[in-house]
């Protein structure tokens, strides 16, 4: 018998993404910037198969504090997710 539970995602998924998200992202187009890739994590994102429920609210949070913030866009995955976890 399953352990009641085992079937969702774990809170670590919950509220958490990896670069590797971030790098997903980034190679499905050429952003312009913090807004346009925010309209689509609003919109298409919520759909998009690969990313976890978790993961997209994570990323959505972290991308309005670094479009509030005024912080420099890029379409480089490793700068965007440093941008992303300050």
């Amino acid at each position: 018998m399953e352990r009641p539970g085992t079937n969702r995602p774990s809170a670590y998924d919950q509220a958490y993404y990896d670069s590797a998200a971030v790098d997903y992202i980034l190679r499905g187009r050429r952003w312009q910037s913090w807004h346009e890739l925010l309209e689509w994590l609003r919109s298409e994102g919520v759909d998009d198969p690969y990313l976890a429920q978790g993961e997209l609210q994570a990323l959505r949070q972290d991308v309005e504090r670094a479009a509030a913030r005024g912080a420099p866009f890029d379409n480089d995955a490793d700068r965007l997710w440093r941008e992303l976890k300050q």
